[in-house]
């Protein structure tokens, strides 16, 4: 006895009918036993035509549901691809701005996800533990650790927002990098109290202000500049007064 047809007696229509439009997917038992069981329930002509129409709508919308899993697969390879491409240290020609901008925010996405996985057990301790007394210090700190991934982010969206919050990021990462060369400079030419203070290289804050301030003129390129709409005094403000505070600190450590 065919093990399905005591099974199908319970199957809908359409179920029995999508197994004998579709062979190939079922055993030959199968689409026997849901063959035999269509012909028992002896179905009209207008109930079998709306099994097919019904049938015919079901396989549009499965194909239509694979080729958008397709354009899905092939936007993801081709973003792979466009990442690599950019990433690869020679190029056939010019980085367009589009590959500019997508570096920048592959390079400061990694920085941001870097920073919270430092900083933001640190963080929450500070919020929970209430008695815990914030001074500028810890602003200082936890100030990269939440604006930076917001203006990766907005930079992504081509936000001008992001461009400004990834600016002044720079701006005072670059100044603030400068003071402590400086500092680390003094503590190799001196003794005594600079020997107690954690050491730099010299060479790795050189190289460190070196690449920041490569991205930095990335971001003051006209066309970079162009894209995001950037208002100019708004930008001046936000790189001027982050100067400001930059070089206060500085001045504070030297």
């Amino acid at each position: 006895m065919n093990q399905f047809a005591e099974r199908y007696k319970s199957s809908s229509n359409f179920d029995l009918f999508i197994i004998t439009k579709s062979p190939e997917d079922y055993q030959p038992d199968a689409v026997a036993a849901a063959k035999n069981e269509l012909e028992i329930r002896n179905l009209s002509t207008e109930e079998l035509e709306v099994l097919e129409t019904e049938y015919l709508a079901e396989k549009e919308r499965s194909l239509q549901k694979q080729e958008k899993g397709h354009a899905t697969e092939d936007k993801a390879k081709r973003f792979g691809k466009s990442v690599l491409n950019t990433l690869h240290p020679i190029q056939e020609s010019p980085p367009t701005t589009k590959k500019l901008i997508l570096l920048i925010s592959l390079v400061f996405g990694a920085v941001s996800i870097y920073k919270l996985y430092q900083g933001l057990p640190f963080l929450l301790f500070m919020i929970t533990e209430g008695d815990m007394d914030w001074d500028f210090s810890l602003v200082e700190y936890f100030v990269p650790v939440i604006l930076l991934p917001i203006g990766v982010v907005l930079f992504w969206f081509r936000s001008m927002w992001g461009w400004i919050l990834l600016s002044t990021f720079l701006t005072f990462t670059i100044l603030n990098s400068i003071s402590l060369l400086i500092l680390t400079w003094n503590m190799e030419s001196h003794s005594g109290f600079f020997e107690i203070l954690p050491s730099f290289s010299t060479s790795s804050l050189a190289l460190f202000v070196v690449v920041n301030s490569s991205f930095l003129w990335l971001l003051f390129r006209k066309d970079i500049w162009n894209v995001y709409g950037v208002d100019r005094k708004l930008a001046g403000i936000a790189v001027g007064f982050t100067t400001a505070i930059a070089l206060l600190m500085a001045f504070s450590y030297l």
